[in-house]
């Protein structure tokens, strides 16, 4: 149903698929007697191959292994059972293997510098925490609807004012949050009897505390659908369940926003395949403001715009050091030169030393020209040299 995976062709669509595993090796786990502690060497490399698909395979390892721990406690209170005990020592090893693959993961990865959850430190305020409150609450239950593929991030979306942007999205969450309280028995006793709803309770309410944490700490992580890849398996059919049993209006914007989806992902797919060989993209914008329905747009993308940039630096370019604002860009160029990370604000006006740079930034980046040149430039990127 995610159209997402038609138009972003990544580790995204294969952490999409390998959920379902994580969660059915873990069952196994949790189900057989025999092998226990072999099982959970297994179950350590699980976790260590999500890890190694996508990063982000790390916040849905941590909220599955949150539901284990809560699952846990309420059947231990359900059953009236005592907490504490050797049955508690023989499940908390469950968690052994998540733990390890952390402490891994730590150790050979996050300490080694900056990563997409890193951010400027934490600002809290009023309006932060209603866009992060927000950011989560659209992602987990219309991120399967690619929304912000088809209708772009509200925040780059209106010509408005903070405040008034502020007021929708608090006026999104209150009536969103008017609709559970509406539900909220349902949803009780679905808690209690229907073990996968508790896992997406669970595991949403975990993502939707992620992005809030994301948002007040300034996080360079995005909250683009992507991202919700690995939930919206779960909640996609509790949403369309709900649609079905809703009243009139909810039913039709229920409809309206599927047709939407899937338009959105076949005009996707199509412009595609039809342009693949020339390299080109189709439905997206590449500057992080995704404008929604540009299935027209026969802009070259990043990666050919990069792979352009790498053939010239290879060719007049690779002994120096380039200076850049854009760690994605970086990635994506096929070169060796040895490279600095800045911020807009901390590109020097000029080099001191003896020794020449280049400079690749975004078009829109101002640059000032006292101690550099143009040498090259793209539709999204220039570079520069240093004089």
């Amino acid at each position: 149903m995610n159209m997402n995976f038609n138009q972003y062709t990544s580790s995204d669509l294969f952490l999409f698929f390998y959920i379902p595993f994580y969660i059915f090796c873990y069952q196994k786990a949790k189900d057989t007697t025999k092998y226990y502690w072999q099982n959970l060497f297994v179950l350590l490399l699980i976790n260590i191959t999500g890890l190694f698909i996508k990063n982000s395979f790390l916040l849905f390892s941590t909220a599955f292994n949150i539901y284990l721990i809560v699952d846990f406690l309420f059947e231990q209170v359900r059953l009236k059972k005592p907490l504490f005990g050797v049955y508690l020592i023989k499940k908390a090893t469950s968690l052994f293997p998540f733990l390890l693959s952390v402490i891994l993961f730590y150790w050979f990865f996050l300490r080694l510098g900056v990563n997409p959850t890193s951010g400027q430190g934490f600002l809290i305020s009023i309006s932060a925490i209603i866009s992060g409150i927000f950011s989560g609450v659209v992602g987990v239950l219309f991120g399967s609807l690619s929304v912000t593929g088809v209708y772009g991030n509200l925040q780059d979306k209106l010509a408005f004012l903070d405040l008034y942007t502020i007021v929708i999205m608090l006026l999104f969450l209150l009536v969103t949050f008017y609709f559970i309280y509406q539900y909220r028995k349902n949803i009780k006793s679905m808690f209690q009897t229907d073990n996968m709803f508790r896992v997406t309770l669970v595991i949403s309410i975990m993502y939707m505390v992620y992005w809030l944490v994301f948002t007040l700490k300034r996080s360079y992580i995005s909250n683009e659908d992507r991202l919700f890849l690995p939930i919206t398996i779960f909640v996609l059919p509790y949403l369309i369940d709900y649609a079905l049993k809703a009243n009139k209006l909810i039913k039709y914007m229920a409809y309206i926003a599927i047709c939407l989806s899937v338009i959105y992902g076949v005009g996707t797919m199509y412009y595609r395949v039809k342009n693949y060989s020339s390299d080109r993209m189709s439905a997206n914008t590449t500057d992080n403001k995704l404008k929604g329905f540009r299935v027209f747009t026969h802009q070259i993308n990043d990666i050919a715009q990069l792979d352009s940039i790498s053939k010239f630096i290879s060719s007049n370019h690779q002994t120096e050091k380039i200076i850049t604002t854009n760690p994605d860009g970086l990635f994506l160029l096929t070169i060796n030169n040895q490279y600095v990370l800045v911020d807009e604000l901390t590109i020097p006006a000029a080099i001191k030393d003896h020794n020449k740079y280049l400079l690749l930034v975004p078009d829109k980046t101002i640059v000032s020209t006292t101690g550099w040149h143009s040498i090259y430039t793209t539709g999204n990127y220039n570079l520069y040299l240093s004089n």
